[in-house]
């Protein structure tokens, strides 16, 4: 494939990086699905409180005009005191979403761990006499040990990055969403 150095691995297709994750969550749809939802409305209201924070910061600071509603909302207007409940409020709930995430990545994760480890004991045990006398004890002790504590690494760093991916685009969104020429003109030069 041109463009691509030797020995990489593709991104997409038969034998691609993301196809052979794919096996590994095989099953977890559900799961998946669920943790984008956690992560994106964590997203939100991480950002939510960013923005409540910078207006009770310029409310406390003397500028009245920070009062005004956030985005789309902005013909609603809050006190200071009702900006710091909502604060606290944003804050207890981006809590729980990170707790719930936490919980739905172990969860998966350890269904995932359990199944390798079944999985590799049985092709063990349903190997010939031969097959299984060619190995030591302690390599069969180390491949059901250290190798499925390497995919279990490996499952809980796509589940972060997963999780990261989401929250990102959720503060992107929100951040569109309350001035979207700044946003716009940030990501382009960030970019």
């Amino acid at each position: 494939m041109r463009g691509r150095p030797r020995g990489s691995t593709p991104m997409f297709g038969p034998g691609g990086l993301v196809s052979s994750y794919r096996s590994l969550f095989k099953g977890e749809g559900r799961a998946i699905v669920l943790q984008a939802t956690v992560a994106f409305v964590g997203g939100l209201c991480e950002a939510l409180v960013l923005v409540v924070l910078a207006k009770l910061a310029f409310a406390i600071g003397g500028d009245s005009d920070q009062l005004a509603g956030i985005g789309p909302l902005k013909s609603y207007e809050l006190s200071v005191a009702g900006y710091f409940r909502l604060a606290v409020v944003l804050a207890l709930a981006r809590s729980g979403f990170q707790l719930l995430a936490a919980h739905l990545t172990a969860s998966v994760v350890a269904r995932r761990v359990t199944l390798v480890r079944e999985e590799t004991f049985l092709d063990y045990a349903h190997a010939s006499w031969e097959a299984q006398s060619s190995y030591e004890e302690a390599a069969i002790q180390d491949l059901l040990t250290r190798h499925v504590a390497r995919v279990a690494g490996v499952l809980v760093s796509i589940s972060l990055a997963f999780y990261m991916f989401f929250t990102m685009l959720a503060l992107l969104v929100s951040a569109v969403v309350i001035d979207p020429v700044s946003s716009v003109l940030v990501v382009g030069a960030g970019s």
